[in-house]
């Protein structure tokens, strides 16, 4: 046989590999899906549960905005109530300020004292030694040194830095406020556009015997609240009325005392001038009381001892 020939047999006497064969070698192939069965990862259904709870807790924070929603409504009623100068317990008379000038210093004594019974003092700054503080309180004493420059020191013996202030403030709340409308004799009210309020309270308050800085801290305290109404009517308060209402007396006595008291209510166009207004005086100013001119003279003597209050309500 020639080489050739047994070379050939060699080569078919190989049985070809059988299919059996190829699938016993594929076991090998098959042990790489068993990690796969991993793969699968049941582990991946807690986070959905997670993000489902979560999903479902979400609600929760938006609760969170609901309390800050009342808050604007209580801030809405008291700015009504500012506005209005108005309290549960009745009608308020507002800032009363009092000024003492000395010509040298000297201790003095003032006194306050609500006649209505219904009355009763809402804010007293300083707070005075001789206020029993309980409610429905009528009676207000200061003691203090006063000074020719207007300071007025806290009175020998107070308490180590007891401050001192410029002038002494009260408020009441509760009765009635007096002079609400001009009867016989009364002072008349007067219409004044709300926007010229301030300017309008400088020139009257001029007539009414304060000083220009007196005047104008006044002004500055009414004009604004004037100005939120498109007319308003003014009455300034004759001494006696205020004196039924709310009598001052310090010790020693003054040369000579002037009260202002401010009546504001809403107008209704104009007065008299302007159709409307019950009756109010439209474009005047109040004319110049007796007490101002008296007042005017004491305070002209640099020796004198002089007392002036300022204040007001807003009726309605």
């Amino acid at each position: 046989m020639s080489g050739r020939g047994t070379k050939r047999a060699t080569t078919e006497s190989k049985p070809p590999p059988s299919k059996k064969a190829k699938k016993s070698s594929a076991p090998p192939k098959k042990a790489a899906p068993a990690p796969a069965v991993p793969a699968a990862v049941p582990a991946a259904a807690p986070p959905t549960a997670l993000s489902a709870k979560s999903k479902k807790a979400a609600p929760a924070p938006r609760a969170a905005p609901a309390p800050p929603a009342p808050a604007p409504k209580r801030r809405l009623d008291i700015g009504k109530s500012i506005n209005r100068w108005r309290s549960k317990d009745g009608k308020k008379k507002a800032k009363p300020v009092i000024y003492l000038r000395a010509p040298r210093a000297l201790d003095a004594c003032v006194e306050v004292r609500l006649s209505d019974a219904r009355e009763r003092f809402s804010s007293l700054l300083p707070r005075p030694a001789d206020y029993c503080g309980a409610a429905g309180a009528r009676l207000a004493r200061w003691r203090v040194r006063a000074q020719p420059d207007g300071t007025l020191l806290p009175p020998r013996g107070a308490p180590a830095g007891a401050p001192a202030v410029s002038s002494l403030f009260w408020e009441s709340v509760g009765g009635d406020v007096p002079g609400e409308a001009a009867g016989a004799g009364g002072a008349p009210w007067f219409a004044v556009r709300g926007r010229e309020g301030g300017d309008w309270l400088l020139r009257a308050l001029a007539l009414q015997g304060l000083s220009v800085r007196e005047a104008t801290e006044m002004a500055q305290f009414w004009g604004p609240k004037m100005g939120r109404h498109e007319w308003v009517e003014a009455r300034f308060l004759p001494q006696r009325e205020l004196e039924a209402a709310a009598p001052l007396s310090v010790a020693p006595r003054p040369d000579a005392t002037l009260r202002v008291f401010l009546l504001l209510r809403r107008g209704g166009g104009g007065g008299s001038g302007g159709g409307g207004g019950g009756g109010a005086l439209a474009g005047r100013l109040p004319p110049a009381p007796p007490a101002a001119t008296a007042f005017a003279a004491a305070r002209a003597n640099a020796d004198a001892f002089t007392v002036v209050e300022w204040g007001g309500c807003f009726v309605e």
